[in-house]
């Protein structure tokens, strides 16, 4: 669904949305019937959607109709959560990050799997067994109490831009101490005790403000 801004026309935009919502919201008003007949206070029916990261962040490629629709998708699928709830029916979705798909065929033979795996934390494509585990979720009674949920499958691809200051003891926590803690301490005037710091990242900003 990639395509010039330019070139874009009335059909790709409606495709995607075709494929994307249409095609849900009449499935998921087909198997409504089924579904309530199913469903139980203390265990839901449950309607699973496949969504796309990127529907919620921006991507770096022209893909304004797939990008789009994935977004509508996500926010269809909380609309229809609030609806469905009354009658014991969850939906949720999955929202799988770079997938070895026909799709991100060309970009991976352009870039190389390398290069594209630099913004992934955990430095794998998604696979089969990953997307499959979350469907499990999904479907089954730990999710329960779960619904108008979209669930990263990606790796930590959408919190991979994120970066903690280089400074931040995260990584000398100990169990059961309190995060406060772990941060350097200023002393204040006047004063014996010691006020820590409540975060790297307040530390970050205040380093930055004394500059």
């Amino acid at each position: 669904m990639g395509c010039p801004l330019r070139r874009i026309s009335e059909v790709g935009l409606g495709q995607g949305a075709q494929l994307q919502c249409e095609s849900s919201v009449f499935l998921d008003s087909d198997a409504d019937a089924d579904a309530r007949e199913a469903g139980t206070h203390s265990a839901p029916a449950r309607i699973i959607n496949v969504g796309s990261i990127d529907g919620f962040h921006v991507p770096k490629h022209e893909t304004y109709a797939y990008s789009s629709s994935k977004a509508a998708l996500h926010h269809l699928s909380k609309h229809l959560a609030d609806q469905l709830a009354p009658r014991h029916i969850t939906v949720n979705v999955i929202a799988p990050g770079m997938f070895p798909s026909k799709m991100m065929k060309a970009t991976l033979d352009k870039h190389g799997q390398k290069k594209i795996l630099e913004k992934v934390p955990l430095k794998r494509l998604t696979n089969d067994a990953d997307m499959a585990g979350a469907a499990i979720y999904l479907a089954s009674r730990a999710s329960a109490y779960v619904t108008g949920v979209v669930l990263p499958v990606d790796g930590g691809t959408g919190y991979g831009a994120l970066t903690q200051p280089r400074s931040c003891p995260l990584l000398n926590v100990k169990a059961g101490s309190n995060i406060a803690s772990i941060a350097p301490s200023t002393t204040r005037p006047g004063s014996r005790q010691s006020a820590p710091v409540t975060s790297c990242r307040s530390q970050s900003f205040q380093a930055q403000q004394e500059k």
